[in-house]
């Protein structure tokens, strides 16, 4: 970047006095030819506005150090609330537990009626002959499929923190898929602010998957914890504004949905279709979309 005489404009704007800060530290020899050439109220100019830059980012850097310094202790707060059970319990572990036959309704505390509510549900299900609709990643049910929907920004932050946490003012966001809003809110949870800025201007599930991998700060056992509460969110969401897929979910009444992938979390853990009239006992993979589905269908039909 060089800055010609001609081109300095009377008085100086921010504009030049920046290019010329740039041109110092990459051309000096041209900036000091440029700089004999000033006149002592440009210069006076210059300096003023060199001041005043130099302030304002002086002032940026402490204001992100203050949001890196607050994004840390509310991680920590996350970390250590998994590790002591603090944060209570979560979908995903009544899921675990559906799945221990070892595991009673009696054993269970009832400090979360709800999650005890599903676990009698789901338990009750598999005592029956159940039976099974399988999906998989090309059907409208699965995370990729371009389903938009709107959602809040963010399920962990309260709406008034918003701008101090994440600097977004917005409380609503659209998401074009259950894939989008499931990583934007991951990003969100380790309050990688650039990662979830990318993934919601990114609409190409190859490129969303390149994007998760390289979330900032990601703790499994802090995402484990939130992971399922987050897909639900989005699922439920996701077929409350969109009445194409209730018409598609009242098809499956009476059926457990299955998600036929080789994801050991999401999908039964098999190749896609192979699942098909395998046993749940012998499935690799937890199934927890599937399950998450299940209950969504059943909480928004009345019934199973």
């Amino acid at each position: 970047m060089i800055v010609k005489f001609e081109e300095i404009t009377s008085p100086i704007t921010a504009q030049i006095v920046q290019q010329m800060m740039q041109m110092e530290k990459e051309h000096p020899q041209a900036w000091n030819e440029l700089w004999v050439m000033l006149s002592r109220s440009q210069i006076r100019q210059y300096k003023s506005l060199r001041r005043e830059i130099a302030s304002n980012a002086r002032a940026s850097e402490l204001e992100k150090k203050s949001q890196d310094k607050l994004h840390a202790e509310h991680l920590l707060h996350y970390q250590i609330g998994v590790s002591r059970g603090d944060l209570g319990c979560y979908i995903e572990f009544y899921f675990d537990l559906v799945n221990d036959a070892q595991v009673k309704t009696e054993h269970l505390t009832y400090d979360a009626p709800g999650y005890v509510k599903l676990f009698q549900q789901f338990r009750e299900i598999q005592s029956l002959d159940e039976t099974f609709y399988y999906f998989d990643s090309k059907h409208a049910f699965a995370f990729n499929a371009d389903v938009s929907f709107s959602a809040p920004t963010s399920l962990f932050i309260e709406k008034n923190l918003l701008e101090q946490y994440l600097g977004v003012s917005t409380t609503e966001t659209t998401f074009q898929s259950l894939l989008q809003f499931t990583l934007y809110q991951k990003a969100n949870l380790f309050f990688d602010l650039q990662s979830a800025s990318s993934i919601l201007s990114e609409a190409d599930n190859s490129q969303l998957q390149l994007l998760n991998a390289n979330i900032r700060c990601f703790d499994e056992a802090v995402w484990k914890h939130f992971r399922s509460e987050v897909v639900y969110q989005g699922c439920k969401q996701r077929f409350l504004q969109n009445q194409h897929l209730i018409t598609q979910l009242e098809k499956t009444r009476g059926q457990t949905l299955a998600y036929s992938s080789e994801d050991p979390v999401w999908g039964t853990g098999l190749p896609n279709l192979a699942s098909n009239n395998v046993p749940r006992v012998y499935w690799e993979g937890k199934n927890l979309l599937g399950q998450i589905l299940t209950q969504v269908r059943i909480e928004l039909l009345g019934e199973y």
